[in-house]
């Protein structure tokens, strides 16, 4: 069932706010706790079962690209909660054993130096493309943007993030030489 539901907020018939209602933080601006002892249990239920069957098991934070989420909806709630479940990774990370890449400030630095280095005033045809797209930022400059939000990347960002673990891997002790 849909666990993010836990954390996330849902009204009415769906077609609303995930985080608030008309501009409402949770009640008491408290984060229902559920959703993150859920998600610790998971995962170290997922190392379990990877450990119990000889796997070494490496968990990587997730790249989350703050400047798409300057006009949301509860952004402090959502950062503040984000912030906390990449606490319980490493957290859990350290207790379990397993490895660690805490790959998504590198991930995030990428694509920010991206969005910078491609700063141009002319509108770029085409603006979307399926590995980028074009935004135009606050300044009236247009960027090449490498997530689509927040979270979730164009191809060229999943390139990036592919390059970004491999070279972790390759630098950790984790491979055979």
């Amino acid at each position: 069932v849909d666990l993010y539901s836990y954390i996330q907020r849902g009204y009415g018939d769906g077609s609303g706010s995930w985080y608030c209602r008309e501009g409402q933080d949770w009640p008491a601006g408290e984060v229902p706790e559920q959703g993150l002892v859920n998600y610790r249990r998971n995962l170290n239920n997922l190392i379990s079962v990877a450990q119990a069957n000889g796997v070494q098991v490496v968990l990587a934070t997730q790249a989350l690209v703050r400047r798409h989420m300057e006009r949301e909806e509860c952004r402090a709630t959502q950062l503040a909660t984000y912030d906390r479940i990449q606490a319980i990774q490493k957290e859990t990370a350290a207790a379990r054993g397993a490895a660690l890449c805490d790959c998504g400030p590198a991930i995030v630095d990428e694509v920010e130096r991206t969005w910078n280095a491609s700063a141009q005033s002319e509108r770029p045809e085409p603006v979307a493309t399926s590995g980028f797209k074009w935004r135009q930022g606050g300044d009236g400059l247009w960027r090449k943007d490498l997530f689509h939000n927040d979270v979730h990347p164009y191809d060229d960002g999943s390139a990036l993030i592919a390059r970004v673990v491999a070279e972790w891997l390759v630098g950790s002790k984790l491979l055979p030489r």
